[in-house]
């Protein structure tokens, strides 16, 4: 089947994953990309997932960002055009789509977050891992939510049990007293 020029057909074993998980990470360098749906087995090759998110760039679903104070290469976010896509398959978001203003504000922590729950991941142990956004979402969209917006919820097995808990991940000390 031949596609016209300029347009893109997006696979759902692929494509998508790739997308839900960067816009769930709100930024995440190209290895953390790779590590996660390596885990979730959605890669086949470093190769092939490295031209995936070249063409999900070129075609505006992602945004390629290169800080120079920043010792872990190229970070990516999800651009409005693929938060959209997303949006119209069914995905909640009620954040700011166009973190372009200020993206150097968040960074650190969304690669620091990722790295936590890649470790989670890596030990076998994590259950299930909710994202802000989808906690910001629910609380949004629901007359029922939590206290406020947890940067993830998180639930692993820890021997026999199942063990939940609300993550909220500081880069830097708070003052005493301080809230969030």
């Amino acid at each position: 089947m031949r596609y016209r020029t300029g347009t893109i057909a997006l696979s759902d074993t692929q494509d998508y994953p790739l997308l839900r998980r960067v816009l769930h990470c709100g930024f995440a360098t190209s290895a953390q990309q790779y590590e996660f749906l390596k885990l979730d087995y959605c890669v086949s090759s470093r190769n092939a997932f490295d031209n995936r998110v070249r063409r999900l760039v070129k075609h505006g679903l992602l945004v390629r960002y290169e800080f120079s104070d920043m010792n872990r290469g190229v970070v990516y976010s999800v651009s409005e055009a693929g938060a959209s896509e997303l949006i119209g398959r069914g995905e909640y978001y009620a954040g700011n789509i166009d973190r372009r203003k200020q993206p150097n504000r968040h960074v650190h922590h969304a690669l620091e977050l990722n790295e936590i729950h890649l470790a989670l991941k890596r030990t076998g142990v994590m259950i299930q891992w909710t994202p802000e956004i989808d906690i910001r979402s629910y609380n949004e969209f629901t007359g029922s939510g939590y206290s406020k917006d947890y940067d993830a919820l998180v639930s692993v097995r820890v021997g026999e049990q199942e063990c939940r808990f609300a993550l909220e991940y500081e880069r830097t000390p708070r003052p005493s007293g301080g809230t969030r």
